[in-house]
C-alpha cells in the first residue's frame, strides 16, 4: 500500500508499506492545522488490487 500525508496542502511524506504489516510513522507538523493521511493500493505491485481499509491507532501529537 501507499500511504501519503498531506499538510495544509502540501505533501509532508509518502511512504510504501508492504499488506498487514505495522508501519511507524514521524512526520513533523509544527504550524500544520489540517493533515490528510491518504491510503492506496500501490498499482506497480503485481496482485495489487481491489480495495483497501487502513487501521490508523495510537496517534500522537507533539
Amino acid at each position: 500500500m501507499s500511504v501519503r500525508v498531506t499538510g495544509n496542502n502540501k505533501q509532508l511524506d509518502v511512504q510504501s508499506v508492504p499488506f498487514n504489516e505495522i508501519q511507524k510513522f514521524d512526520v513533523p507538523v509544527a504550524g500544520v492545522n489540517a493533515t490528510t493521511i491518504e491510503v492506496h493500493l500501490d498499482s506497480d505491485a503485481p496482485d495489487c488490487g481491489g480495495s483497501v481499509k487502513a487501521v490508523i491507532y495510537d496517534i500522537e501529537l507533539s
